[in-house]
């Protein structure tokens, strides 16, 4: 629907690859679902033509970084967001960061932004009471944990299965508010697992 695969599988490597310059769209773009969650409705025009400009700029200096299939679907997704629904907004944003972060190479960064915008897609489809839709977020996340494990992380990684043991409880019970601060506190974690 609006929400694209996030990751193709990882034994698919894309035929095109993103240059990394290319996180800073995927970045610009989840502000756009960060803004809505934390209820900055009113900032969402703006950062609709931030990313606007963040994509222009990427396309310029790096412009076989997507299909043309995919250009042109980025190019429809901006033109149109600004009509949507706030939580229309924020997913179909998250969509078109999926496409472009399904064309960077595997790495901790892309591994991070997979988890952190599996957690905002589930928010918004929480938020919509949209259960059967809400992504397996234990699942995005695996990645990112395996780039966690061991070191001066292992501490973060038993918080983030913690509580994505307690948002599993709280989908199966279909709690709202429950389900809503497990998914900012699995945000929260992923921020902190990512400072030095």
């Amino acid at each position: 629907m609006l929400m694209m695969a996030l990751v193709p599988p990882a034994t698919v490597q894309p035929a095109v690859v993103a240059p990394r310059s290319y996180g800073s769209l995927v970045e610009a773009l989840e502000e756009i679902a960060e803004a809505f969650i934390d209820g900055r409705e009113a900032e969402l025009p703006t950062l609709v033509a931030a990313s606007r400009k963040v994509w222009e700029n990427a396309r310029r200096n790096h412009g076989q970084g997507l299909t043309d299939l995919e250009a042109q679907a980025l190019d429809r997704g901006l033109d149109t967001m600004p009509a949507l629904k706030p939580r229309h907004m924020a997913e179909s944003a998250l969509g078109l960061a999926g496409t472009v972060l399904g064309r960077m190479k595997p790495s901790r960064t892309r591994a991070r932004l997979t988890a952190d915008m599996a957690t905002m897609l589930a928010w918004c489809r929480v938020e919509a009471r949209s259960w059967d839709q809400v992504p397996n977020v234990a699942e995005a996340f695996q990645p990112f944990l395996d780039h966690c494990a061991g070191g001066r992380h292992s501490a973060e990684v038993r918080r983030i299965n913690d509580c994505l043991g307690l948002l599993q409880d709280d989908l199966a019970n279909r709690s709202v508010s429950g389900a809503k601060r497990d998914l900012r506190r699995l945000m929260d974690l992923i921020d902190q697992a990512e400072r030095p």
